[in-house]
């Protein structure tokens, strides 16, 4: 009897706990509360606008990392156009402007690190990197001190830019940006006489320039949250 009474006491409780969990609703809180994990990189494509193509064209990827970061390589071929800013500035002035005649290209390899302080690839951009820039170009001004100039040179330096980028959903944007290069440019300059098309002299060369910079890029971006 004593058995069959201390039995009853440990098997008793067992079906009601048991008997009590079975009929707890699905539903019922977690004791433990779980969170949805981030993604833990985005990836980014983009390019320069098609219309541009003809004269310019240019890439970048992107990865993105701990929601805020971001780093971007760039790669960029474009036609030499001369000093935009120095025309502006000598129309401004009264005068026609640069009245000189450009041909050549320009390459660009870079890579850079993005801080986006609101959402990644959406709203405001900083951004620092570093540059290798090669030059190809031809200038032909009879007013200037060398009328018909060669210059063909490479530099590396540094690159600092602030932009905005719009998100048009969770994978489409555009981006722009504005900013500044410098860097130390080493090659050559050949200069040749506009009369007679004879070379009359070829200079190597070292020194730092500074250069204005600017990109507009459409792009697609891939696991960023929402």
């Amino acid at each position: 009897m004593r058995i069959a009474v201390a039995v009853a006491a440990v098997v008793v409780p067992l079906l009601s706990s048991v008997a009590a969990a079975q009929s707890a609703p699905a539903d019922a809180p977690a004791t433990t509360r779980t969170t949805a994990a981030e993604p833990d990189a985005t990836i980014a494509f983009a390019v320069n606008p098609p219309m541009r193509w003809s004269t310019a064209v240019a890439g970048s990827l992107s990865v993105g990392f701990a929601q805020h970061h971001a780093i971007r390589a760039n790669v960029a071929s474009y036609e030499y156009t001369g000093n935009v800013a120095g025309d502006l500035i000598g129309v401004a002035a009264g005068g026609d402007g640069d009245e000189g005649s450009y041909d050549g290209s320009t390459f660009d390899v870079g890579i850079g690190y993005q801080y986006f302080p609101g959402r990644l690839f959406d709203g405001l951009s900083l951004e620092v990197g570093l540059l290798r820039r090669a030059v190809d170009h031809h200038v032909v001004d009879e007013f200037a001190s060398r009328p018909d100039l060669q210059t063909t040179a490479t530099g590396y330096g540094v690159r600092a830019l602030v932009g905005w980028s719009w998100m048009y959903s969770d994978w489409l944007f555009v981006a722009a940006a504005v900013g500044v290069s410098g860097g130390d440019y080493r090659g050559t300059e050949r200069t040749t006489d506009l009369l007679d098309n004879r070379m009359v002299e070829t200079t190597r060369f070292s020194r730092a320039e500074w250069a204005a910079e600017g990109y507009l890029r459409i792009g697609l971006a891939f696991g960023v949250g929402p």
